[in-house]
C-alpha cells in the first residue's frame, strides 16, 4: 500500500511539475572542503524503480530530487523527503537503490 502511495505522489507530483513554467532547473553545490559535487534538479519520474522502490520501504513522501554522476559513471541521488512524522530528511541513494552516506 504504501508503494503504491509513493508511486500515485510522485506521479501527481511529476505531473504538477510538468506543467509549471519552464523555469531553470536550480542547482545545487556542497560547501565542503573536498571536490565539489553538483546536484542538478531531476523531476520525480526520472528516479529508477529501485530508488522509488527504496523510498516506499522507508515510507517516505517525495518532496524533491537532485541527481549527480559519480566518478565510476552511475548516478547517485540527492533525495529529499517527508519522513512518517513530516519532518524533512536527506537521502543519498544509487541508482540501484542503495542508501549512501
Amino acid at each position: 500500500m504504501k508503494k503504491v502511495l509513493v508511486l500515485f505522489l510522485g506521479m501527481v507530483m511529476s505531473a504538477s511539475m510538468m506543467w509549471a513554467d519552464n523555469a531553470p532547473k536550480k542547482v545545487e553545490k556542497s560547501t565542503e572542503d573536498k571536490p565539489q559535487t553538483v546536484y542538478v534538479e531531476v523531476y520525480l519520474n526520472d528516479l529508477s524503480g529501485e530508488v522509488l522502490d527504496r523510498l516506499a520501504q522507508e515510507g517516505a513522501l517525495l518532496k524533491q530530487a537532485f541527481m549527480t554522476y559519480s566518478p565510476d559513471g552511475s548516478r547517485l541521488y540527492k533525495v529529499i523527503v517527508l519522513s512518517s512524522d513530516l519532518k524533512e530528511k536527506v537521502m543519498y541513494l544509487t541508482e540501484d537503490g542503495r542508501v549512501v552516506g
